[in-house]
């Protein structure tokens, strides 16, 4: 799905005018998943593609020193899906971005983006990047050497789509509708398993394939720190060795500093090479924090990290046990 005529247009006219540095959103990939693209000219504005496929998470990019530093102090321009304007509200809350540093392209209407990995499976003779069109409730897909073919819409929607309660941008500057909103099932989220015996051989089971790359923390638009604690040699907090308990050491240390902060945007899980359930945990982490501390991230720009703010009422650890955690 090529880029609408009037975003378009809108796109060219903010660059040609100079009234931001640069545009940043999703482009067509090597294979059946999109990029990131960074577009700095209005001849550049070509590459941005809008298809279902293409929705990796650009945020990513957003705090590097290449895509905000500008000796006016320009905004970037961001291509925004709904979910997206919530990680840009956390990042905005945690001030690791200004307002006046976005210039946000809300995009409205949006019913969901597939899974790469999903489609893979479904269409393994499929080559490149291929175009995707919406007919009701069926992705019609038609790649490289192949007639079309119509899957079910609920066959090939990304997880944490299935769930999602917000079709619209919670803010912007201009927006553009990818099309009609329609109202989506909030299928209830899958979460971790309780602790148990049971779910600790499955989390063990899990960990244990962890090959320690590191994808999942690059790929977080929230994992920002420049002085990561799990790079650190002095202390080293995790043995660099791969086992059964550094790598559980790795996800735990990962997964509690995005408590309170974590949108479940699922990037962890969709940049993976071994398919970790990790969307399952950060889900698991979201509802603790709402449970407890009444907490969603995302939705206040100027809301606090629930782990930052004393209350008197937060519960204690004789709350836990009443409630047999």
């Amino acid at each position: 799905m090529s880029v609408p005529a009037a975003l378009d247009r809108h796109l060219r006219d903010l660059l040609s005018s100079g009234q931001v540095r640069c545009v940043l959103g999703p482009a067509a990939g090597c294979g059946p998943r999109g990029t990131a693209h960074l577009a700095r000219t209005p001849e550049a504005v070509d590459r941005f593609e809008l298809s279902p496929l293409a929705c990796a998470n650009v945020l990513v990019h957003l705090t590097s020193e290449e895509a905000r530093r500008d000796d006016a102090r320009r905004p970037v321009a961001v291509l925004a899906r709904p979910c997206e304007t919530r990680m840009l509200n956390q990042l905005l809350s945690e001030r690791a971005i200004e307002r006046d540093e976005l210039h946000v392209v809300g995009l409205g209407g949006c019913r969901g983006v597939i899974d790469s990995r999903k489609l893979r499976e479904r269409l393994p003779e499929l080559r490149g990047f291929p175009e995707v069109r919406e007919e009701g409730d069926t992705f019609v897909i038609e790649g490289e050497g192949m007639e079309p073919v119509s899957v079910p819409r609920n066959e090939l929607l990304l997880d944490r789509c299935s769930g999602c309660d917000i079709s619209e941008p919670l803010f912007h500057d201009h927006t553009f509708p990818l099309a009609d909103a329609a109202p989506t099932s909030a299928a209830e989220a899958e979460c971790a398993p309780e602790p148990s015996d049971e779910g600790w051989d499955y989390w063990a089971d899990q960990f244990e394939r962890c090959i320690r790359c590191y994808a999942c923390r690059d790929a977080c638009p929230l994992c920002y720190c420049e002085d990561c604690v799990l790079d650190r040699l002095r202390p080293m907090w995790v043995p660099r060795s791969v086992s059964l308990k550094n790598n559980t050491a790795y996800q735990l240390i990962r997964v509690l500093h995005l408590s309170g902060r974590c949108t479940a945007c699922g990037e962890c899980e969709q940049a993976c090479p071994v398919d970790l359930p990790l969307l399952t945990l950060a889900r698991k982490m979201e509802q603790e924090m709402r449970e407890l501390y009444g907490a969603r991230s995302g939705f206040d720009p100027e809301g606090r990290h629930p782990m930052s703010v004393f209350d008197p009422n937060d519960p204690e650890g004789t709350d836990f046990e009443e409630q047999g955690r």
